[in-house]
């Protein structure tokens, strides 16, 4: 058993071109991508995608009407078998004119396995910066 208090911050980087992790869906939807789970959601491997050393915690909060809504991961914490990660929801800043194109904003961290405190059965809870949960998934690390 790790020494480590709980909870305890995990490392994560954001990809800066997620785009290439897209999944068609007009309502949001949250996946832990793991070596044993990604062949469920993409044909071949997205590129850049390591999943023998990381995992890939993805967020997409549906189909919107233009680019000015965003979403970002901006925290992963971990407490015993539970990672929270929480997201930020950007709205558009009033008095700026998007152009009408529909998009699906996306973020997608990636995240060592060696930087977790346990592994094996996880629960990953999504969660707004507010602390409101979006969505509780279990996943093998």
């Amino acid at each position: 058993m790790s020494s480590k208090m709980y909870p305890v911050s995990i490392p994560f980087r954001l990809l800066s071109n997620p785009g290439f992790w897209a999944i068609s869906s007009q309502k949001p939807f949250f996946l832990v991508l793991t070596e044993e789970s990604w062949t469920n959601y993409y044909s071949f491997s997205p590129r850049g995608a390591d999943f023998t050393n990381y995992i890939y915690l993805l967020a997409c909060w549906g189909e919107k009407p233009h680019p000015g809504f965003q979403i970002l991961i901006s925290q992963v914490t971990q407490d015993n078998f539970q990672l929270n990660i929480t997201l930020r929801f950007i709205n558009p800043q009033p008095g700026i004119l998007y152009p009408q194109v529909l998009v699906r904003p996306l973020a997608v961290a990636e995240v060592a396995k060696n930087s977790l405190c346990l592994r094996g059965p996880l629960t990953f809870i999504f969660l707004k910066e507010e602390g409101k949960e979006m969505a509780a998934l279990k996943a093998k690390v």
